[in-house]
């Protein structure tokens, strides 16, 4: 009897141990789980953090370009508004004094002398001096520039008017009274004595240039 009761608490505590160590391995095999779980999380969660981190530096990346192309934008749009502004300033300015040189050139007295260079007939000395006062008056910096060269004889000084004026080499002659061919020589003397320069062919623009 004694070894039967003996017996019995023996296979009870056997299963007594046997459902503790159940139990642990159970409970450790949760704990298991749980590390494990929160392990792929933690990967999981610095994945995505990596991730958000690059986009980030990408979308700072792409402001950045963003912002120095736009900058770079505002310049150009700037320049071109402002070179726009400058064209139609310069456009009205030619305009405003294209209609000047138009009236000029439709007075009385310049309309006087092509008249007598078609028909060849020679100005006053009072018309000499009416035709210095008009252009004294309304190319003031044209006739400053002029008044500033020394050793110029009269009758260039004139081939300087008449040339400002945009009469041709024969309308000179016929005005002055002389050949074309004196024309010709005297403009050469003119640019190379004025300008340093040899290219008669450049003597009307070297003229109309001095404003």
């Amino acid at each position: 009897m004694f070894l039967y009761v003996k017996k019995l608490i023996m296979i009870l505590f056997n299963k007594c141990y046997i459902n503790l160590l159940f139990g642990l391995m159970v409970t450790f095999d949760v704990w298991k789980g749980l590390l494990f779980t929160s392990f792929l999380m933690i990967v999981v969660l610095l994945i995505v953090i990596s991730k958000m981190k690059a986009r980030s530096l990408k979308m700072q990346t792409l402001y950045g370009a963003t912002k120095k192309e736009l900058y770079s934008t505002q310049k150009e749009v700037k320049f071109l508004k402002q070179k726009l502004e400058n064209s139609v300033y310069e456009t009205n300015e030619n305009e405003d004094k294209w209609k000047k040189e138009n009236t000029f050139m439709e007075s009385k007295v310049v309309l006087t002398f092509q008249e007598y260079a078609n028909v060849g007939k020679k100005p006053s000395a009072s018309e000499w001096k009416d035709l210095q006062k008009l252009i004294e008056a309304n190319l003031p910096a044209f006739w400053q520039r002029m008044s500033l060269f020394d050793g110029i004889l009269d009758d260039e000084f004139r081939i300087c008017l008449l040339t400002r004026l945009s009469f041709s080499p024969s309308q000179i002659a016929s005005l002055l009274g002389i050949s074309k061919q004196s024309v010709t020589n005297k403009r050469k003397k003119l640019v190379l004595l004025l300008f340093k320069s040899d290219n008669i062919k450049k003597f009307d623009a070297f003229i109309k240039a001095l404003e």
